[in-house]
């Protein structure tokens, strides 16, 4: 059993509302990212699979992109792709044509992920060159949203870059990401944002001694993020995701 099935079973077992042996894809507030072998060709996009997904959480409603398409994040069949070539961190065609400003090379660079089978694009725009990427993360969102069909994840360590982003989205997005790496101060700032405006979060499993690498720490820390985010904030255990950040086999 790998680490992440490991975690969705046990996090089964711990929840009063699900049968002891339920899988993961039967866990009310478990979204696991893991990666999966898909038939879908991806020429145009580096792509990350999310699943399996909880059934629960297509049930609270599916998300939209640009206001008018709704787009189930389980996808049927599975897994749900997320392109991330709009991203500063892994991109260098990204991170040139966001030095140049030129947004609609980057509109574009969405539309091919689109084009290529992504049902999430993820928008990354953080550089050490500059200094402004709340207002970039702005443009951008709001050129994407209004131009593709797909949800938004909002790729950001910044609060203020969250908040003004999903502050431009028609529809309902994704927050990329929270954890517990220096405590739960931003986990307190970023989970109010996300329930304001409806959007699901991404949290991964990072405490203050460093990522989870065995199941029963990575159950640990999910645990106590879900507890942090729906106990003391009020959020709906199915908006989140968790990331269990398991390494490649190479």
């Amino acid at each position: 059993m790998s680490a992440v099935f490991a975690v969705a079973a046990v996090l089964a077992a711990s929840c009063a509302t699900a049968p002891p042996a339920a899988p993961p894809s039967q866990v009310p507030g478990l979204v696991v990212e893991t990666p999966r072998a898909s038939a879908t060709p991806q020429p145009l996009a580096r792509m990350r699979s999310v699943g399996p997904l909880g059934t629960g959480f297509a049930a609270s409603g599916d998300f939209k992109g640009s206001g008018k398409t709704e787009i189930a994040l389980i996808q049927d069949p599975a897994p749900t792709l997320v392109g991330e070539r709009v991203n500063s961190q892994g991109s260098r065609k990204a991170k040139e044509l966001l030095l140049a400003d030129d947004y609609d090379g980057l509109v574009q660079i969405a539309e091919d992920q689109v084009s290529g089978g992504a049902h999430v694009l993820d928008l990354c725009v953080a550089l050490t060159e500059r200094q402004d990427e709340d207002e970039q993360m702005r443009i951008l969102a709001k050129k994407v949203s209004l131009t593709q069909p797909t949800p938004i994840q909002v790729d950001s360590t910044e609060p203020e870059v969250i908040e003004r982003t999903l502050e431009q989205i028609p529809g309902r997005a994704i927050v990329n990401s929270v954890n517990l790496e220096a405590g739960q101060a931003k986990l307190d700032r970023v989970a109010p944002l996300a329930l304001a405006h409806g959007a699901a979060l991404i949290a991964l499993t990072i405490d203050e001694v460093g990522m989870a690498k065995t199941a029963e720490r990575k159950v640990e820390i999910a645990k106590r993020i879900r507890d942090l985010c729906c106990q003391e904030h009020g959020m709906d255990p199915e908006l989140l995701i968790f990331d269990c950040l398991t390494f490649t086999l190479t």
